[in-house]
């Protein structure tokens, strides 16, 4: 859950460190239903939307999840 959360973030918090503008763009706009998000447990994510949303679970699908640990180390390499 704590991935899901990072990733979300990263394209939906722009106050987050991990924000990616440019993938953001890319990804907002193809979830304009998501209101928030919440880890609920270890492994729950609770998303709520605005509205009903039939096309939510292939919009996900563009989200394209990284791991967090592997983008640190990434970011860490290009900054040293």
């Amino acid at each position: 859950a704590d991935a899901v959360i990072w990733n979300l973030d990263k394209v939906l918090n722009d106050k987050a460190p991990q924000f990616d503008k440019r993938q953001s763009a890319q990804v907002k706009t193809r979830l304009p239903s998501v209101a928030s998000y919440a880890k609920i447990d270890d492994m729950t994510v609770e998303l709520t939307t605005k509205e009903p949303d039939s096309f939510l679970p292939i919009n996900l699908t563009n989200l394209f999840m990284a791991s967090p640990a592997k983008w640190q180390q990434f970011y860490d390499k290009a900054e040293g």
